[in-house]
């Protein structure tokens, strides 16, 4: 259990138990006694999910340098303009871990989908996000393809990550 884990607790040698919120050293009695084994399997399952997005987003930032030379992150910085669909979307050679989307316009929602061009876009769905006008927001996307939709002519600007970038959303 401490061996992949980046809490320093447990590799301080103690053992936590995340139901009951206890901390015990290590070859205390108490820390000694029988884990249930669904308890322990969620507890392993949990470990391993987190160490499986870690090797996600250090394969796609290793990837992101392999393919196109990006050594900071940065896949993208572009101010776009819509076409007359209503529609900008773009294709990456590495998974695109985030995107910072400003939706400069006084009027018109932005829709971030992460997948390409469809025909039509519904209201809400997976792997999309809504941008309100004067509104900046970062987006996780987590796929190889970007496509904003909105009102054609608007004006957005968009910056693509290999990484996750922590969410946030403010005025432009």
């Amino acid at each position: 259990m401490g061996l992949l884990s980046r809490d320093p607790a447990e590799k301080a040698g103690h053992t936590t138990f995340p139901d009951i919120g206890v901390r015990e050293k290590s070859g205390s009695e108490s820390a000694k006694r029988a884990v249930r084994p669904k308890d322990a399997e969620r507890v392993v399952a949990t470990e391993i999910l987190e160490e499986l997005r870690l090797i996600r987003e250090t394969t796609s930032s290793a990837a992101a340098r392999l393919n196109s030379g990006v050594v900071n992150d940065v896949l993208a910085v572009r101010m776009v303009t819509l076409d007359a669909d209503g529609v900008y979307s773009t294709d990456f050679r590495t998974m695109v871990g985030s995107v910072a989307v400003f939706n400069h316009n006084a009027a018109g929602n932005i829709i971030v989908s992460s997948g390409p061009k469809a025909s039509s876009i519904g209201a809400q769905g997976s792997g999309q996000a809504l941008i309100r006008p004067g509104i900046a927001a970062v987006v996780p996307i987590g796929s190889h393809t970007v496509t904003l939709y909105g009102t054609a002519g608007n004006i957005v600007t968009l910056h693509a990550f290999t990484s996750r970038v922590p969410p946030f959303s403010g005025v432009c």
